[in-house]
């Protein structure tokens, strides 16, 4: 049986194309909580974002009517969260805050220096989600946090011939599918 390989999560080009789409949709920010996982909400706003990201790349899924592609994309945040939950329950991996602020600290100087410099991203942030810089860097960070778990998580079962035994584990039992075998992929990236 072949071990599915995650794709690789091009985060920088994520984030210029959640600017770019809020910035050419004209939009008020939907606030409210569209779900709760391990304690952290998932906001309406955030899956309106990923929303507009997505559409602006894939042809097929802004071809899907509003109302399914909220669903999906709120499917693959909620699918991401229960995954990073799960990891960072589990005791044998570790993410420790110097190693995740210097990869958020990498990634947020392309940002600034793919934008133009520090002032213009704080102008299109502004103009585009009304989020501050620090706002920014600190939602860079969490979401690099995350995804050191999730990369900590496939290390740890990926090459393993009896990954498939995760899938079946009590543990883990509400966390995947038992009829998606890629279920590694970071979900909520996966098909940007």
């Amino acid at each position: 049986m072949r071990i599915p390989r995650l794709q690789s999560i091009n985060i920088t080009g994520l984030v210029l194309s959640v600017l770019v789409a809020m910035g050419h949709a004209a939009r008020t920010p939907v606030e409210g909580v569209a779900a709760v996982v391990d304690g952290t909400p998932i906001l309406f706003s955030d899956v309106e974002e990923l929303r507009q990201a997505m559409a602006s790349q894939r042809p097929a899924f802004e071809a899907q009517a509003v109302s399914e592609q909220r669903k999906e994309v709120l499917a693959r945040l909620i699918d991401e969260k229960i995954l990073v939950a799960r990891a960072k329950q589990d005791t044998t991996l570790k993410v420790s805050d110097k190693d995740a602020d210097a990869k958020a600290d990498e990634w947020y100087g392309r940002v600034v220096q793919q934008q133009g410099g520090e002032k213009q991203l704080e102008l299109a942030l502004k103009q585009a989600t009304g989020m501050s810089l620090g706002q920014f860097k600190a939602r860079i960070k969490d979401q690099t946090r995350d995804q050191m778990y999730r990369q900590k998580l496939q290390m740890k079962f990926v090459g393993d011939p009896e990954w498939a035994v995760m899938r079946d584990d009590p543990k883990w039992a509400n966390t995947v599918s038992k009829n998606t075998p890629h279920f590694l992929v970071p979900t909520a990236y996966s098909q940007i």
